[in-house]
């Protein structure tokens, strides 16, 4: 390509057809494919052993672009697929969740994870299910500690666009505050996936034999607990749940007085009554 620049414009001339000399394999650009392949494995090994796969593959002494890869080559895809992030080990989000899981496994945090689109050993979960278990060493002290005095499971909805969820079982500490045992990430909750999560906390721990199960006021949580672990002494609903049930169906009422009346009776001191 000729460029002249002039004093308000400038002019090129260039020559869309490779003339003169065949291209040289190692001016040539890496298919989309193959730098995503790539991407994956930058995501879970070392630069060393990814080359040394690749020169491993040459076959028939056929050679292509990608077996003329260097060190700089896997610079450039890391840094174009964002891979330098600690929190994002892909632009493709399937990929960077596998590979932090891959990671997980390597800790003593990691417990069990089936991926998407993947088959399970479990009956009633879907290929299309997402299971991952967590619990640190720490969290696993707190339980030693604490789970047999009271523990509390709910779940935080809306955290992202996939429809994940995060259900923790809490236990109360020594300044009687709510700190998460262990963590379950799903994107459904039901009987089978909460049961998984206990079998595995038993697994974990031995067998947790609490004195009170708090929940909200659905039963997926609790059935699960008394179906795994062992039914508690006591069994609360948690009292932000209890109080969102009674504004609920408080608006059957019409008549405002009357709503305000009763619903100052199913309190006491702001607090909800019997809870």
């Amino acid at each position: 390509m000729d460029v002249v620049f002039g004093e308000t414009k400038c002019s090129d001339q260039f020559c869309k057809t490779h003339v003169g000399h065949q291209q040289d394999r190692d001016h040539l650009f890496l298919s989309k494919t193959d730098r995503e392949k790539i991407a994956a494995r930058i995501c879970t090994i070392p630069f060393q052993s990814i080359l040394d796969e690749i020169r491993d593959s040459i076959s028939n002494c056929q050679l292509d672009r990608i077996h003329l890869l260097q060190k700089q080559d896997l610079y450039n895809i890391q840094r174009s697929f964002n891979l330098n992030n600690s929190g994002m080990r892909h632009k493709n989000d399937a990929i960077s969740v596998d590979a932090c899981v891959n990671e997980l496994k390597e800790s003593e945090s990691f417990l069990y994870s089936k991926s998407q689109d993947r088959s399970s050993e479990y009956p009633g979960v879907r290929d299309e299910d997402f299971i991952l278990i967590i619990m640190t060493p720490g969290q696993k002290e707190l339980l030693l500690r604490f789970g047999n005095d009271c523990v509390c499971m709910d779940g935080t909805h809306g955290l992202n666009e996939y429809g994940f969820e995060l259900h923790p079982l809490l236990v109360l500490d020594e300044l009687r505050e709510g700190y998460p045992g262990a963590f379950l990430i799903s994107n459904k909750c039901d009987g089978t996936v909460i049961e998984i999560f206990y079998s595995f906390i038993q697994q974990a721990i031995g067998q947790l034999k609490p004195k009170t199960f708090m929940s909200d006021m659905t039963e997926a949580y609790y059935t699960a607990w008394i179906n795994i672990i062992q039914p508690p002494e006591f069994r609360l609903f948690c009292t932000w749940h209890v109080d969102r049930a009674w504004r609920k169906n408080l608006n059957k009422i019409s008549e405002k007085d009357e709503k305000v009346s009763l619903y100052s009776f199913c309190t006491v001191d702001g607090r909800t009554r019997g809870v």
